[in-house]
């Protein structure tokens, strides 16, 4: 169980850094296609915008569902375990945290961080279009 805990800690860690440095570099490239006017010369960075957004959020989705993957199967020995030891209530306590934490936190536990990973590196692929289409009008 720990060991697929460990895996799926990884995944997350994974993408949380590609998100961050595809998000930097991202801005790199904006803050130059924002500094140099519109047309062929920055078609390749606007490209460039397009790649590394999807870059990021392919890696991004395929990491989520490896982390998810190694969650289930923690999720599927621990209450495996919880049954073997039926006395023991694991399965009440953890649902009962997870309420109190609903409550605690009602909108921010509603929001998926997946979604917000994927938000980021949707937008960047968004800006490099955007980027696309200025440099082909303008040129």
């Amino acid at each position: 169980m720990a060991e697929n805990r460990q895996h799926a800690q990884l995944s997350e860690d994974r993408r949380i850094v590609i998100s961050c440095v595809t998000a930097a570099i991202a801005s790199a490239i904006a803050v130059a296609l924002a500094l140099i006017s519109p047309g062929l010369r920055t078609l390749p960075l606007a490209l460039w915008l397009v790649l590394i957004g999807a870059f990021g959020l392919f890696s991004c989705i395929k990491l989520y569902e490896r982390g998810q993957f190694h969650e289930r199967r923690a999720r599927t020995l621990r209450n495996k375990l919880a049954e073997l030891t039926a006395n023991s209530g694991t399965n009440e306590l953890l649902t009962e945290a997870q309420a109190a934490h609903a409550r605690q936190y009602p909108h921010l536990s509603a929001i998926r961080f997946n979604y917000l990973l994927s938000g980021v590196n949707t937008g960047i692929v968004l800006l490099g279009i955007l980027y696309l289409v200025l440099d082909l009008v303008y040129h």
